[in-house]
C-alpha cells in the first residue's frame, strides 16, 4: 500500500512538472514588454513608447498584438481609455486607435488576473497583422482619461504573438 502511494505521488509530480514545462514554452510569443508608469501617476503628455525589434518577427506571417495593463486598487474608474499610435503599415505614417479597457464590473469588482492590490488585463489591439518587412516598429500608448495626472495605473505592456 505504501509503495503504491509513493508511485502515485512521483507520477503526479512528474506529470505536473511536464505540464509546467510544456505550457511555459510558448514559441508563438515574439515580443512582450512592460513599461512602468512613474509613481503610478500618468500625465496626458507622458506617452509610453515600445520599440519593437523585428529580429523575432518574421515578415509575411500573421501576428496578434495585445495591449496589457496593470492597475492597482486606487484606480478610480471602471474603464480605461487609451490612444495607441503605431507605424506598422507604413514606417513614416502613424495609425491611431482609441481603446477602451474594462478594469472593473458595475459593482466595482476588479476584472482580469491578480489578487490583493494589483490586477492585470489584456485586450486585443490588432488581429492577424502581417509585418511587411524587417525593420523597427513603434507603438506609443497615451492615456485618454480626463484626470491630470491619472492615478492607479502601474504598468502598460505590449505582447505580440504569432496567430495559430
Amino acid at each position: 500500500m505504501i509503495l503504491l502511494l509513493k508511485t502515485n505521488y512521483w507520477q503526479a509530480v512528474a506529470t505536473a512538472l511536464l505540464l509546467v514545462v510544456v505550457t511555459s514554452c510558448d514559441n508563438r510569443e515574439a515580443y512582450h514588454q512592460f513599461q512602468d508608469v512613474k509613481n503610478t501617476s500618468w500625465a496626458k503628455a507622458d506617452s509610453l513608447s515600445f520599440l519593437i525589434d523585428t529580429t523575432s518577427i518574421q515578415p509575411g506571417l500573421a501576428y496578434d498584438i495585445r495591449l496589457e495593463t496593470v492597475n492597482n486598487v486606487n484606480f478610480p474608474y471602471q474603464n480605461l481609455w487609451l490612444f495607441v499610435r503605431s507605424n506598422i503599415e507604413n514606417e513614416k505614417i502613424f495609425h491611431q486607435d482609441t481603446i477602451q479597457i474594462k478594469l472593473a464590473d458595475m459593482y466595482g469588482k476588479w476584472l482580469g488576473s491578480g489578487f490583493g492590490s494589483y490586477y492585470q488585463n489584456s485586450v486585443l489591439l490588432r488581429q492577424r497583422i502581417v509585418f511587411p518587412q524587417k525593420r523597427n516598429y513603434k507603438i506609443q500608448v497615451i492615456q485618454g482619461m480626463r484626470d491630470e495626472p491619472l492615478a492607479g495605473i502601474e504598468k502598460v505592456g505590449v505582447k505580440i504573438s504569432r496567430t495559430q
